[in-house]
């Protein structure tokens, strides 16, 4: 697989391609995060399976730029899976994020045992000390997908949702937030109710997402507030109103390591609108309105 690198110098002038990269030999297409700078460039494919026995497998790519040349830093795979996850246990990265200065990436794994059937998902975490990547993290989140996640930029604080609700299913949602403490360390610091959707069929396709703000202190999620989900979701729906059905935007403000739902937003959208958090977390544009 490659990956083309388009660079310019302002506004003004037209962009050109500065690299073309070549990562493994995946067969399917990248998944990519880039830092602030754009420095730092993680590239995520899948590792075939080497015939029917193996399970496929995943791994990051890290390439780095040093004035306008790009050379591959580090070649990533988690070095360790869920517990649950019975060999042979396969893995598949939904999303990658990279903090803001690029030493930090978060990917969300979804792990699937062929013994058991059975799906349970993580994030991992990858550090960079200099100029050498270590896992830092296998963040366990259920045995529900983890397909849906926000980073805060210094990296310290992460958001991804447990559990989402699929077509003709009934389970609760919540958007987990970890923590990094001052070691290093890894910790869930909030489990948030809401009710968040994921699925894609040949007709079309229902999304949740969620951002945080730089300081990580705000989450906005674009939830499911369908009549069906009321009855099955935790959910806080007090701050109205909302609509009868549709989507609506959930705020969540963190108070030193407390977490509380601040607002929410309705407008009745019955497909997944645009929408963007302000990096101070003090402006949405929703739908095209601000």
């Amino acid at each position: 697989s490659t990956v083309a690198v388009f660079t310019r110098s302002s506004r003004a002038h037209p962009w050109q391609q500065q690299a073309l990269l070549r990562s493994g030999n995946a067969q399917f297409g990248a998944i990519l995060a880039l830092s602030d700078d754009g420095n730092t460039l993680a590239i995520n494919e899948p590792v075939p399976p080497q015939g029917d026995l193996i399970p496929s497998g995943t791994r990051s790519y890290i390439y780095q730029r040093s004035g306008s040349t790009w050379s591959q830093q580090a070649s990533l795979e988690p070095s360790n899976f869920p517990s649950a996850c019975q060999q042979p246990c396969s893995a598949s990265v939904s999303k990658l994020a990279l903090s803001a200065d690029g030493s930090l990436l978060a990917g969300s794994i979804n792990f699937y045992s062929q013994a058991t059937r059975k799906y349970m998902s993580a994030v991992v975490i990858y550090a960079r000390n200099g100029a050498t990547w270590s896992q830092q993290a296998l963040l366990e989140t259920g045995d529900r997908s983890a397909d849906i996640m926000a980073l805060a930029r210094d990296g310290k604080t992460l958001a991804v949702n447990q559990g989402a609700k699929y077509r003709s299913e009934s389970v609760p949602s919540f958007a987990l937030v970890f923590t990094q403490q001052s070691n290093g360390t890894w910790s869930q610091q909030a489990s948030i109710p809401v009710g968040i959707w994921y699925f894609m069929d040949i007709a079309a396709g229902a999304y949740s997402s969620m951002q945080l703000s730089d300081d990580g202190n705000t989450l906005a999620v674009l939830a499911s507030n369908r009549a069906e989900d009321r009855a099955i979701q935790a959910a806080d729906l007090s701050c109205g109103p909302l609509s009868k059905d549709g989507y609506y935007m959930a705020f969540f403000t963190r108070s030193g390591t407390a977490w509380q739902r601040q607002a929410a937003i309705s407008r009745g959208y019955e497909s997944s609108p645009m929408w963007a958090l302000a990096r101070d977390g003090n402006a949405l544009l929703y739908g095209n309105e601000l």
